[in-house]
């Protein structure tokens, strides 16, 4: 296999962890650790995250400081990122090939997945809190006949076969946001023992990024073995300006607790004014071609409104751009105390976005987690998530020394095309 076909071949399934995506968790490694399921419990910083109404109830803290915690997932399907990674330095042998090709059934794609999700820094004041986070994802999905097209060309058998390109694409952004939440008590009865909650959360979302790739056709060139592809290139970046797009974004939440059952309410993204701003907008009119002996790329930087841009490409471009915006999404969370030191708990949550949005993810995603704090400085944790009939697991630990909680979390994240592996780790240092 010559060089510049194994460049070709790892560079394209190495594309989407390369760029920096899927559905991310926020509350750090406690709320990883029950794989989300943390919407009643989350105090402190992480309840302006998940629901600031938390922050008016019996339990938070009285000051908390949330130090940089950081969540990374990533998945590759059905051909792992370890396995592509032993053969990054190596020539690719075709029986490796063959095998990573009959993995993929006919019809389906490669498809590989990234997401960062790294909360800054979060402090909190009684029913006051504030935060900084920045989340970075990307996926990418090629198709099997392109698979099969880099792995052994086309027509090396002297027979030219019909490719199909049609469900190829690229994703990725990154945006940062910073918010401030307050959490109002409602009631407390019974002596204290119940209280109701409602809670506002105000964010500025900075977009820094946002690339698209998609198909646009496919022409077999006249000799056998060869193929022409056409895929615009959508970039809405510029290397001048840190912040390309901004808005403003409001979450609304409802909160109960009592002696021990907790019950959670949130709409995120209630209302979002944030647009990418298609001034910075670049469309590369990639084209690609490929034979048995070699490959190779070439593309056609033009702006968005620049008149020598085909006018499907430009709408396509136009599309894309228009759908990357964040989506209202709800969750409905329960915990429950059976015994004194344990939690169980349950979250629902259900997003509107849809292919192309920011934050899409699955749909709905339902999960369930246990917390026991047996030794008071040692909670041990579990969870299982299903969305897309795909099923989720994680587990974590904590260590308590005083003021001071570090969490760990590790498991497989549940998402639309197959788990994606994460790690989770967070710093948090409170006073009651």
């Amino acid at each position: 296999m010559r060089p510049a076909r194994r460049f070709a071949i790892l560079s394209l399934l190495w594309l989407a962890p390369a760029g920096l995506p899927a559905q991310t968790v926020a509350g750090g490694a406690r709320a990883a650790g029950l794989s989300d399921a943390h919407g009643a419990l989350a105090r402190g910083p992480a309840a302006a995250l998940v629901n600031p109404a938390n922050l008016g109830l019996p339990g938070n803290p009285t000051a908390a400081l949330q130090l940089p915690a950081m969540s990374l997932a990533g998945s590759a399907h059905p051909i792992g990122l370890g396995e592509i990674a032993a053969y990054s330095n190596a020539v690719l042998p075709r029986p490796v090939r063959e095998s990573w090709l009959a993995r993929i059934p006919a019809g389906g794609a490669f498809h590989a997945a990234a997401a960062l999700d790294l909360e800054v820094v979060g402090l909190s004041l009684g029913p006051i809190a504030v935060t900084a986070s920045q989340i970075a994802e990307a996926s990418a999905t090629v198709p099997r006949d392109a698979v099969k097209l880099l792995f052994f060309g086309n027509g090396a058998d002297g027979v030219r076969h019909p490719i199909d390109f049609r469900r190829a694409r690229v994703d990725a952004s990154r945006v940062s946001v910073v918010s401030a939440a307050a959490g109002l008590p409602l009631r407390r009865w019974d002596g204290g023992r119940h209280a109701l909650a409602a809670g506002l959360t105000a964010k500025r979302v900075l977009g820094h990024g946002l690339l698209a790739l998609r198909d646009a056709g496919a022409d077999l060139a006249a000799e056998p073995g060869s193929l022409d592809l056409r895929f615009p290139t959508v970039i809405a970046s510029d290397t001048t300006r840190w912040v390309q797009s901004a808005g403003w974004g409001v979450d609304a939440g409802l909160a109960y607790a009592g002696p021990r059952v907790g019950l959670g309410l949130t709409v995120t993204d209630l209302a979002n004014t944030f647009r990418w701003d298609r001034g910075p907008v670049t469309v590369r009119d990639g084209r690609a071609w490929v034979t048995t002996d070699d490959a190779g790329l070439a593309f056609t930087p033009l702006a968005l409104d620049d008149p020598a841009l085909d006018d499907s490409v430009a709408q396509v471009a136009r599309d894309l751009v228009g759908a990357a915006r964040f989506r209202p999404s709800a969750r409905l969370a329960l915990a429950w105390r059976p015994a004194a030191r344990l939690s169980l708990t349950s979250d629902l949550v259900h997003r509107t976005a849809q292919a192309g949005a920011m934050q899409a993810g699955l749909r709905t995603t339902w999960s369930i987690g246990a917390e026991t704090t047996v030794l008071r400085w040692l909670p041990l944790r579990a969870g299982s998530s299903l969305g897309a009939g795909e099923l989720g697991w994680s587990a974590g630990a904590g260590l308590r020394l005083g003021p001071v909680a570090l969490d760990g979390a590790v498991g497989r994240r549940a998402a639309p095309t197959s788990g994606e592996p994460f790690g989770a780790a967070s710093l948090t240092i409170g006073w009651r």
